[in-house]
């Protein structure tokens, strides 16, 4: 004996035509007559699809017919085709969607959109919001290119064009991880250049600062002013801005015999010419001498 096969349950959930199209294959393999296939169908019923049975004449539930006029005017696309189409329009690649689900979902909400329409209209219908919900610029001008004319051929190009992009992408990434370990030497010899220079820097700036300690030290260091000639002679020393001539000491030894010197200087400046002073005295008392002596013989003359 034939085994049996069950028809699935419904319950309003999925496409009715959908359903109704297996319902009536597997009636035909299970070699049912009209009211065998009407009381499976009332049996198959569940959830929201099972209340529409209290809605109706009990003669009309053994009735196939009648189910699948109340069934389809319930759960059918018939008075809900502008809501297919507006999303129909609306639809789009959704992230992680393969394109054989996308034309899948494409062909079934143009069906449900124009229930009316023959079976090349939908063809047509949907290949052209297949396109559309293609979020790859390149893609779909290439589809728009071959001109396919049916929605799998469509489908068929758009999955090979992704295959080839995938690969490609994937190669270069490859040949980008490849350039990254050639170029780390390079980096690491870079890194070491500027390691150098940073520590050369370091030093000159060192040096430098050095530099400008010992000037500055040596412009705050004690002047003592000393004869010019002295100065000129021993070839040191500078002019301020008075004109005095100083010269610089570096050590109390130094400046010790500086000091010295510089009094010496100055005595010798200021001592007095005594010689020149004796000449003085002496022609003086010489030139009173004479005159004493006039002066005497005058008086005698005068006594006389």
């Amino acid at each position: 004996m034939q085994s049996r096969i069950k028809p699935q349950l419904y319950d309003g959930q999925t496409d009715i035509d959908e359903y109704l199209t297996q319902f009536n294959i597997i009636s035909e393999l299970n070699d049912w007559d009209y009211h065998s296939k009407s009381l499976y169908l009332a049996s198959s019923l569940t959830g929201t699809a099972r209340s529409l049975l209290n809605e109706i004449e009990p003669e009309k539930r053994k009735d196939y017919f009648s189910l699948e006029k109340v069934l389809k005017s319930r759960f059918g696309t018939l008075n809900k085709a502008e809501i297919y189409r507006t999303q129909l329009k609306s639809r789009v690649r959704e992230k992680g969607e393969s394109i054989s689900e996308l034309a899948h979902n494409i062909k079934k909400l143009t069906r449900q959109a124009y229930p009316d329409a023959t079976g090349e209209m939908i063809e047509i219908l949907a290949l052209d919001y297949f396109t559309d919900a293609l979020l790859d610029s390149e893609t779909r001008l290439r589809l728009r290119e071959c001109g396919p004319k049916t929605l799998n051929e469509a489908e068929t190009i758009a999955v090979k064009m992704e295959a080839h992009k995938l690969a490609d992408k994937q190669r270069q990434k490859n040949v980008n991880t490849f350039s990254e370990i050639e170029t780390v030497p390079n980096e690491n010899k870079l890194d070491t250049i500027v390691q150098r220079l940073e520590q050369l820097s370091e030093k000159v700036e060192k040096l430098q600062s050095e530099t400008g300690k010992n000037e500055y030290k040596n412009w705050n260091r004690k002047q003592v002013p000393v004869d010019r000639k002295d100065n000129v002679r021993r070839n040191v020393g500078q002019r301020n801005y008075n004109g005095q001539w100083y010269q610089n000491f570096s050590n109390s030894t130094d400046r010790k015999q500086i000091l010295e010197q510089r009094d010496r200087n100055q005595n010798q400046k200021y001592k007095p010419n005594y010689n020149f002073r004796n000449r003085w005295e002496n022609s003086d008392s010489q030139t009173r001498g004479q005159g004493n002596m006039n002066g005497s013989s005058l008086g005698t003359e005068a006594r006389l």
